[in-house]
């Protein structure tokens, strides 16, 4: 069913998700109630619909820099790194940094968040942004492009701890909170949000393999 669904997304109605998420293999989701098995890997309902925008819609430039992360994975981090070194030459001193007033989350948009709730129009008028996405699910422009693809893993032994806490963290009261031993089935079975874990890594390494 992962692999037929985006035949679905290419008939001529605009907003079909709800078909597509019909049909879709699911499971019990991490923080969302459920999660979706598309194209390989699994997806929170709000994700999935920004994914599928942009497979139809995002054009990337050859000028773009995409940081790509499993969740947990440094992002904040390597999002704030990348703002200063790319406008290094713009900020004259210090004290004009935008990160010292902003999230870098705010300067470095996250891709399929943004798509879901900007679906005529999805890309952001940034040159660098972020995904979780697989790589193979990522929109075709950004293979052919030539745009920049900038890649982090982690341990997948902290990934799984910081995952745990940060869902568990963000749940509504009304929400039943998800245990570790669960959490550790969940991932070792490959049943988290934008797993499985080694796919994620696997995909992002052997494409930097063939396009280094």
């Amino acid at each position: 069913a992962g692999g037929d669904a985006p035949k679905l997304f290419n008939e001529e109605k605009e907003d079909d998700s709800d078909q597509i998420l019909s049909v879709l293999p699911r499971e019990r989701g991490w923080l969302s109630e459920h999660m979706y098995l598309y194209q390989g890997f699994w997806c929170p309902t709000r994700v999935l619909k920004g994914l599928l925008i942009l497979q139809k819609h995002f054009r990337a430039q050859p000028s773009d820099i995409l940081l790509a992360t499993y969740p947990k994975s440094g992002t904040t981090w390597l999002k704030a790194l990348l703002f200063t070194i790319t406008n290094r030459t713009c900020i004259s001193h210090p004290d004009q940094n935008p990160l010292l007033t902003a999230n870098p989350h705010e300067l470095v948009p996250m891709l399929e968040s943004y798509a879901a709730a900007n679906p005529v129009n999805p890309k952001p008028p940034n040159s660098l942004m972020h995904t979780h996405i697989p790589y193979t699910s990522l929109p075709e422009s950004t293979k052919s492009s030539g745009c920049h693809i900038v890649y982090v893993y982690r341990d997948p032994k902290d990934v799984l701890v910081s995952c745990w806490h940060f869902v568990n963290m963000l749940k509504p009261e009304a929400v039943p909170r998800i245990s570790l031993a669960e959490a550790f089935e969940k991932f070792s079975k490959g049943v988290s949000p934008y797993g499985p874990y080694w796919n994620h890594v696997l995909g992002y390494w052997k494409a930097s393999i063939e396009w280094p």
